[in-house]
């Protein structure tokens, strides 16, 4: 098993920025961890931001977020399933202005 990709388990997950007032879209790609296999079904977990819209097709998982304070961090989490198996990423959103 290769160990491209691998990071260590540190409870610190990637941070994205918006700012308070914007509607911005963040998308997670799932290639590496899929091997071949495509996305069939994707849903979010928001954590008090607002999901305006979400989407998927192939390896790519979008999702558009709007509101959150200024100064807060933002949990978001994606699960994903293809034929095979169910997987979850998280990402950290931090709000500033």
């Amino acid at each position: 098993m290769s160990d491209y990709g691998y990071q260590p388990v540190t409870g610190v997950y990637p941070v994205r920025i918006k700012r308070p007032a914007e509607s911005k879209t963040f998308t997670l790609n799932w290639a590496v961890e899929l091997d071949g296999e495509t996305i069939t079904d994707s849903s979010w977990y928001t954590d008090g931001l607002t999901n305006a819209t979400d989407s998927y097709s192939g390896t790519d998982s979008d999702i558009t977020l709007s509101g959150g304070r200024d100064g807060y961090l933002y949990e978001v989490v994606n699960t994903i399933t293809t034929a095979t198996q169910t997987l979850e990423k998280r990402m950290t959103v931090a709000v500033r202005k």
